[in-house]
């Protein structure tokens, strides 16, 4: 009995808000905290009213007894700082600075510059923050805290050195280590950065945000398979959590596992309806894969979700793709404010003027789009083609040296193309290297070796070595019209003619005579031969374009 009168006694005085607190029951210890603030009118039990509908997630509650503590009692450190974090929550960052401009005023303590450098921070002033954070370091000179949040104030204001400087000083907190590593990788120094990743690891430390930036790392890096092994674990452990899962679904896009990569986008899609990048790069994979109309309603979606410059010129280019190219032309006219110093914007510009022969204006925003990024190899290649086709060959020449030093081993689509334009511009010696390369990153493929083979026939060269190289690929491809007109073509530069007529007969009787080059080298042959009825039909299926 005697328990239950003691436990009546305490919950009519403050030994009750505590009794509620250990349970857990914000909401009893809410009501209680406001009765015992109205019959006594004490500051402390509306602070206590505060901080419990905070707790409860209540912003209307917790703005209300926020504001009326302001105009009962002033501006207190701990009540303004749960009034921003609702307002910055509300999207309110405006009234939030004002109000820390008012406790800025009245405060004469510098003790409370801690506090005001804290919450300048979370608004989004670093320069004010710095100010009252340099103030605090200087009460309080031995706090790595104060020293940490100095250097994010450095790091948000672009002074990186100045916040690496500080970091330096500090321990070897994992907070103040993973902080070090991310300014680390935004000045270029991503080894340095994955040292501390891997330090972190081996001394055992397991933080999400550790392995969700080491991830991170490796993608950035190029790393994709470990990325993945490490985003592949997580996923399991965060099954809903959307950074987790997009950086997973983009590891995959990366590594060019469309499918896969797809599926786990449009998983991303359902789990979060409004996410405009899961709709963005279900576009991309949709073009990959060849669904080009699937891939602009997917663009569209992205950009009613969220309205941004990338999305709006990823949608010109599928426009482009989908061959609407007067809807393209007005969509570049609505962005040219935000893209004349955009390279890609430029780029596609060019792509239309081209695609409508305007070629002077296609001329300039080629060049305008190369002198905005000058080491994007694809754009090299589009220009040097463009070139050829307006047939200025030295330039096109010039154009295509400068372009194929940014290749890479990797990336064969473009070493393959950069080899084709430079047989186009005669430039042989650079054709020949390039196809040396691709045949030493892929020795089965009989494309290679064909356009090799039929090289070294055009620059009249190693004949002997053109013919092993040729008949390389007709043993892997002994149908193919093209690699049959490279034989004949040899035979043809030897002298050989009836053996060349042989080939390229064959190479047109399969090719339905679509391909011109092959019917021009039928028509030389057949002229050598004085076979006038052959001669004549294969001019007029020239003519024709049959």
């Amino acid at each position: 009995m005697l328990k239950f009168l003691i436990l009546a006694i305490a919950l009519q005085s403050e030994l009750s808000l505590y009794y509620y607190e250990s349970k857990g029951d914000y909401k009893n210890a809410l009501r209680e905290a406001y009765r015992l603030y109205s019959e006594s009118k004490d500051p402390y039990f509306l602070e206590k009213t505060v901080i419990y509908s905070n707790k409860l997630r209540n912003k209307f509650l917790t703005r209300k007894y926020c504001d009326l503590y302001l105009k009962k009692f002033g501006f207190k450190g701990n009540v303004v700082a749960i009034y921003v974090d609702v307002l910055l929550k509300d999207g309110k960052k405006k009234r939030a600075k004002r109000i820390l401009d008012v406790l800025s005023q009245e405060s004469e303590s510098q003790a409370f510059s801690n506090v005001l450098g804290r919450l300048y921070l979370k608004c989004g002033y670093p320069k004010i923050a710095k100010k009252f954070l340099l103030i605090a370091s200087e009460v309080y000179p031995d706090s790595e805290e104060i020293k940490f949040l100095l250097a994010v104030a450095l790091e948000k204001e672009g002074d990186l050195d100045g916040a690496l400087q500080i970091l330096e000083s500090l321990g070897e907190d994992e907070k103040i280590l993973l902080k070090k590593a991310d300014i680390l990788i935004r000045t270029g120094e991503k080894d340095e950065a994955l040292k501390i990743y891997e330090k972190l690891l081996s001394d055992g430390k397991s933080s999400y945000t550790l392995y969700l930036n080491l991830s991170r790392l490796y993608l950035d890096k190029n790393d994709i398979e470990s990325a993945i092994k490490i985003l592949s674990i997580l996923k399991k452990v965060y099954p809903y959590d959307y950074k987790i899962q997009s950086l997973y679904a983009y590891a995959l896009y990366r590594q060019n596992r469309h499918t896969e990569a797809l599926d786990e986008y449009l998983r991303l899609s359902a789990l979060f309806e409004h996410s405009a990048e899961a709709h963005y790069y279900i576009a991309r994979i949709l073009n990959a894969m060849g669904a080009k109309k699937d891939a602009l309603q997917e663009i569209n979606r992205a950009i009613e979700i969220s309205d941004t410059y990338e999305y709006r010129l990823y949608r010109v280019y599928l426009l482009i793709e989908n061959n609407k190219l007067d809807d393209a032309s007005l969509e570049l006219l609505r962005l040219k404010s935000q893209g004349s110093n955009d390279p890609y914007y430029n780029y596609l510009c060019a792509f239309i003027f081209q695609s409508s022969g305007k070629s002077d204006l296609a001329y300039r925003y080629f060049k305008s789009s190369l002198t905005l990024d000058s080491t994007n190899v694809k754009r090299y290649l589009d220009f040097v083609e463009f070139l050829v086709q307006n047939e200025k060959q030295d330039e096109a020449s010039a154009v295509l040296l400068r372009g194929v030093k940014f290749l890479k081993v990797k990336d064969r689509e473009n070493i393959f193309k950069a080899a084709l334009l430079g047989q186009e511009t005669k430039n042989y010696e650079l054709a020949e290297s390039l196809y040396t390369v691709l045949l030493s990153l892929d020795s089965s493929n009989p494309i290679y070796y064909n356009n090799l083979g039929f090289l070294l026939v055009e620059a009249g060269k190693d004949l002997e070595r053109a013919k092993e190289l040729i008949e390389k690929a007709l043993e892997m491809d002994p149908q193919n019209p093209l690699f049959l007109d490279s034989m004949g073509w040899l035979y043809f530069k030897e002298g050989v003619y009836e053996r060349a007529a042989l080939y390229i007969e064959k190479a047109v009787e399969l090719d339905g005579g679509k391909n011109k080059e092959i019917l021009k080298h039928a028509i030389e042959v057949e002229k050598r031969l004085n076979n006038l009825d052959k001669l004549e039909k294969y001019k007029k299926m020239l003519e024709s374009g049959k």
